[in-house]
């Protein structure tokens, strides 16, 4: 069967190869992301473009309508948008702080809130958020990011007890390191300041980032976890679709904080 797919974060990584698997699969996808010029090649799969904002209601309003109106429901919705950066919390300004929780956190809620009305009419629906290994396994200067994928696996168990009884289903994805822009980006908006007291260790941690001894992952591993979460009648709650994900979360439940904290040091 055929499902209205929406999803955020389109225009490259993850996003991309997910929307480009979907429609490839037959179903109707929309592709969802600021940068509507980077989703053009999207078009030549069947996915139709939008540009949004998720940090701005009006937009999302406004999309949501369109689509609405086009398709008249909405099956999948997949929140993908987000990003990250790489700097000590006692040097992070607030404003910087906030303005990543207001795509990784609010943005994805918002959108969330204005496709439930017909999800719940429909008495049917999927959403997966896509959280990180991160928001279980906290990293040295990701406090920021880690928070905000801390606050999308608590959101998503809420809105997995809340929506329940209108057979919704909210699934978290758990990614590790992916092959994508990510991380390049998130050095972009990263401060490494000579003056700061915590640049030594910063420049150890890029090192450490850019010859990680463990492969990442490509993008397709994690389209895969999508697509057979999208083709179950009963998911998981969560999923942990990488090699070195599923490292970190087994060190942590098994040894527990300090020896995580231990490993880290070390490296560092």
């Amino acid at each position: 069967m055929k499902k209205v797919i929406l999803i955020t974060g389109a225009s490259a990584g993850i996003g991309k190869h997910t929307a480009i698997k979907l429609a490839q699969l037959g179903h109707i996808v929309y592709g969802l992301s600021r940068n509507i010029e980077l989703m053009e090649e999207l078009k030549t799969f069947g996915i139709y473009p939008i540009q949004l904002d998720v940090t701005s209601p009006q937009n999302i309003k406004q999309v949501i309508k369109e689509i609405l109106t086009k398709e008249s429901r909405i099956d999948v919705l997949i929140n993908n948008a987000g990003y990250g950066f790489y700097e000590s919390l006692e040097e992070c300004s607030i404003e910087k702080a906030k303005a990543l929780f207001d795509v990784n956190v609010f943005g994805l809620m918002q959108i969330t809130q204005e496709v439930l009305p017909t999800m719940r009419k429909a008495n049917s629906g999927t959403i997966i958020n896509i959280s990180s290994v991160v928001g279980k396994v906290p990293f040295i200067f990701m406090g920021w990011y880690s928070a905000s994928k801390f606050a999308v696996e608590g959101l998503s168990d809420s809105l997995r007890l809340e929506l329940k009884a209108f057979n919704i289903k909210v699934v978290v994805v758990e990614p590790g390191r992916v092959t994508s822009k990510f991380g390049h980006t998130a050095l972009s908006l990263s401060n490494i300041d000579q003056s700061s007291p915590y640049h030594k260790k910063m420049l150890n941690f890029q090192k450490l980032i850019e010859n990680n001894p463990l492969p990442s992952s490509p993008p397709d591993s994690i389209s895969k976890t999508i697509i057979k979460i999208i083709n179950s009648s009963n998911p998981k709650t969560r999923y942990c679709p990488n090699f070195d994900g599923k490292i970190a979360l087994f060190f942590k439940k098994w040894f527990g904080d300090k020896f995580i904290d231990f490993v880290i040091g070390s490296r560092l």
